[in-house]
């Protein structure tokens, strides 16, 4: 590793999810902004990292947001692996961008996209299942967020971002929508707006309409009653009297008004025309059972024809999972068989997920184990590589020989016993062989004689 990438008493990232569990929102965001300006400085000079990890994540002097490892494995970790690299293809710019996405998806949620004991099984899980969705996990996550893990991960290369620089700025976009938000929220703590008051339209110097006099023709007598009545307080009542400068009587001289005494109510006695109210009849509790018990059966009959929900099936043999299907009143229904390193006849995937809302008497269908794997591709591999590679399919290196070649430089495998795709049990040995030299004389053509290191025809020295 180069001096310039050693990062001294640094913890990593994967030891911080091991211990915290997560990282906040926030904080994930900008460590990623910073790990994808590194990021996008390699790819711009032409270096691939091809390994990236939680592992390879450091804590850096402003921070956990130093990326190193570059360069150091060709091979990739299988909880990590781009689909394109899992299925040896050429990888770019945008096999770093997956890789870097699982790890964000694991930083975020606590767990990576895909989980598994054997490197098979996730390696085949990058190539075909879809990872769930961070909110499913951690409802917390935002919307924003979760879109950017996804397009990150998704399985083909085009629809994923096109370069670090794009996943950079999608983050950056986030964090200042979230720093917008968080100022919005705290000025609105701050600030106590007062409501506006509504402005009275102005008719007048006060504010008021003026009423228009009305014109009242007749005698002055007879306009001043006029007058007198619309001015008067309502239930006032002007008489002749106030016209003609008389008084009117005061109060006590006014004629007493005799009070009557209240009628009292009598009841009549009840006879056989009039028998009266009749009395309420008593109901017996056990009358309201029939009702409770028809609505109870309706709430039972309504929610469960709401669904259940399945249950898990992977790692149980296919009758096993039928005999748990059936207690259910579940359909088992066995759509064929996958290589797979699970024993013969377990339970590899299933349709719906576990946890999916079905109805009674719905199917579930599912794939089971052939109980065989096929012989990974090695070929053009060092020994080494050659190695770990056949360990994460589940097999046992077996014998080693070598043999000369024209077509394969000197310490390459050119080929495999069984050969490549043979399907085979778990645990069972593939052989290798090693180039190591040519195999004919590049200036005659003659066949190299084994051990030889002049050609017997024109006297070639062989490098190897």
């Amino acid at each position: 590793m180069p001096v310039s990438e050693k990062v001294v008493d640094a913890h990593n990232l994967a030891q911080f999810l091991e211990q915290h569990g997560f990282i906040s929102e926030p904080q994930v965001v900008w460590i990623f902004i910073h790990i994808l300006k590194d990021l996008e400085a390699k790819h711009d000079q032409g270096q691939l990292h091809l390994d990236i990890k939680p592992e390879r994540i450091v804590r850096s002097g402003s921070g956990m947001d130093k990326l190193t490892g570059y360069g150091e494995s060709r091979l990739g970790t299988a909880r990590y692996i781009s689909p394109e690299r899992a299925q040896h293809q050429r990888p770019d710019a945008r096999s770093d961008i997956y890789s870097l996405g699982a790890v964000l998806f694991e930083a975020v949620t606590g767990r990576p996209p895909f989980e598994g004991d054997l490197n098979y099984v996730l390696i085949d899980a990058h190539i075909t299942k879809k990872p769930p969705l961070p909110r499913s996990i951690r409802p917390e996550v935002s919307a924003e967020l979760q879109r950017i893990i996804l397009t990150a991960l998704a399985k083909d290369p085009r629809d994923r971002f096109q370069s670090a620089g794009e996943f950079r700025k999608a983050l950056e976009g986030l964090a200042n929508e979230q720093t917008n938000t968080a100022g919005e929220k705290a000025v609105r703590r701050s600030s106590g707006k007062m409501p506006e008051e509504k402005a009275i339209p102005k008719a007048s110097k006060f504010g008021v309409k003026p009423v228009p006099k009305p014109e009242i023709k007749g005698s002055l007598e007879k306009q001043a009653r006029v007058i007198a009545e619309k001015s008067a307080p309502t239930g006032a009542m002007i008489g002749p009297g106030v016209m003609s400068g008389k008084r009117p009587p005061p109060p006590d001289q006014a004629r007493p008004v005799k009070k009557e005494k209240p009628a009292i109510a009598v009841r009549p006695r009840p006879t056989k025309a009039h028998p009266g109210p009749k009395k309420k009849a008593k109901v017996s509790p056990f009358v309201w059972i029939v009702p409770v018990a028809v609505v109870a059966v309706v709430i039972f009959l309504v929610l469960s024809a709401r669904g259940m929900r399945v249950p898990k099936l992977t790692g149980m043999s296919d009758a096993s999972a039928k005999k748990f299907l059936a207690k259910a009143r579940l359909v088992l229904v066995v759509a064929g068989k996958k290589d797979d390193s699970l024993p013969a006849g377990t339970v590899v995937s299933q349709f719906p997920e576990p946890g999916t809302k079905v109805k009674k008497s719905d199917s579930v269908t599912v794939y089971i184990s052939s109980g065989v794997v096929p012989v990974p591709e090695v070929v053009n591999l060092g020994l080494g590589q050659a190695r770990e590679k056949l360990v994460q399919f589940g097999f046992r290196l077996g014998r080693i020989d070598s043999a000369y070649s024209d077509n394969y430089r000197v310490g390459r495998i050119f080929r495999t016993s069984p050969k490549v795709g043979t399907k085979m049990k778990p645990g069972s040995k593939v052989g290798l062989t090693v180039a190591s030299g040519r195999a004919t004389c590049p200036i005659c053509g003659a066949k190299r004689e084994p051990g030889a290191q002049y050609c017997t025809m024109c006297g070639y020295k062989f490098k190897h």
